[in-house]
């Protein structure tokens, strides 16, 4: 559900139908609504999902043979989601 969710807010913005998410994840309407009760619930699960995997990618730099590489990959990771998802601040 999520990945169909962020797929949507990717294409058409946060004012996505709510039943076409619902339809591309290939489940009812009444089990998006059990896991999701509101848009806002579904959106902030979409964001937390965009979070946990830039934060993911931060500690695969940790393996980068230079720190100071690592960290300015991970602060270029970390300005383009910010660019990338700018309207989750300001829709």
């Amino acid at each position: 559900m999520l990945a169909a969710a962020r797929a949507l807010v990717d294409e058409v913005g946060h004012e996505f139908a709510l039943d076409e998410a619902a339809r591309r994840a290939g489940v009812s309407n009444a089990t998006l609504y059990r896991h999701f009760p509101t848009r806002a619930d579904l959106l902030v699960a979409v964001y937390a999902d965009k979070v946990r995997a830039l934060c993911h990618r931060g500690t695969e730099l940790l393996a980068v043979a230079s720190p100071l590489d690592g960290f300015w990959a991970s602060l270029d990771e970390f300005v383009m989601h910010i660019a990338t998802n700018i309207r989750w601040l300001w829709p």
